[in-house]
């Protein structure tokens, strides 16, 4: 009797997937731990300057930026936090010649040769939240198993390449006693800095490390602002201002408070910094 023909190709398509190899759990925690062996936050002085440049270039081809506020940095370590309204905030930051460490999602570290370059200048890449109940759909999934078939190797999820969040945490902290470290208050980027949810994770940074935090307002790139370009029309026209730190000492301890209230507290007062901040630097947008 004749096999019939769609049998054949599930039975290859079955067999094609059983020779995808494997990778044990154990495995892939020991490459983790070994991929992240360069990420302590602490730039190479050697690398650090020529990688920033090669940053703020090539922010420079979408905008042309005007920076205040530089006298307010204080000396030693702290934390910066701009709002995060475009991907050019990190050319933005990048504006500041000091070496700091940069919390990051896993994709700045998708690659080996990637994860190596940008953890040697800084990059604290971590699983956030929602990385962590990520699961493959539609063209990500085929992606995944048109890659298994290739390579004949189980697809390693970039979450299981980079830290935990309690691991990055220790990471900063540590990142602080050397080096200021920059992170973004609303944690993903928004269209607007006004009527967004902002998280106390740089204010209990500062706390613990007892460190000063910085607030940055950037206006004229997200897309609620208002746009002015250069003559040609080929770049945006943008202006940050460094405001005046918020220090810890401001925010004692009581027997009737504890770290997360003194950080939301510290946090809330950021924020209305960074509101006051971008009328300021839209009014210097339009004068």
């Amino acid at each position: 009797m004749q096999e019939d023909p769609r049998h054949v190709v599930v039975a290859q398509g079955r067999s094609q997937r059983s020779r995808v190899k494997a990778i044990d759990p154990d495995e892939i925690e020991r490459r983790r731990k070994a991929r992240c062996e360069t990420a302590i936050g602490v730039p190479d002085p050697l690398t650090y300057p020529g990688f920033r440049r090669k940053v703020v270039l090539a922010g420079q081809l979408f905008m042309k930026l005007r920076l205040f506020g530089i006298d307010n940095l204080p000396d030693g370590p702290f934390v910066l936090m701009p709002n995060h309204t475009s991907f050019l905030d990190i050319p933005t930051a990048g504006n500041i010649t000091r070496p700091m460490a940069w919390p990051c999602k896993p994709s700045f570290v998708a690659f080996d040769w990637l994860a190596r370059r940008n953890q040697r200048n800084g990059a604290i890449p971590f699983a956030r939240k929602k990385d962590e109940s990520w699961r493959p759909t539609g063209y990500a999934k085929l992606y995944i198993r048109i890659r298994e078939l290739i390579t004949r190797k189980q697809y390693i999820p970039l979450r299981d390449k980079v830290l935990t969040r309690h691991e990055a945490l220790d990471v900063i902290d540590g990142a602080l006693e050397f080096n200021p470290v920059v992170m973004f208050g609303q944690g993903e980027r928004k269209t607007s800095a006004s009527n967004t949810e902002w998280f106390p994770g740089a204010a209990h940074a500062a706390l613990r490390a007892y460190v000063p935090l910085v607030p940055m307002a950037v206006y004229g790139l997200a897309k609620a602002d208002r746009h002015r370009r250069t003559f040609f029309g080929l770049r945006r026209r943008a202006v940050a201002i460094i405001l005046p730190p918020i220090w810890p000492s401001e925010y004692p301890m009581t027997p009737y408070t504890n770290e997360k209230q003194l950080a939301q507290a510290m946090m809330n007062d950021a924020v209305v910094s960074i509101h006051t901040g971008l009328a300021r630097a839209e009014s210097l947008l339009f004068p």
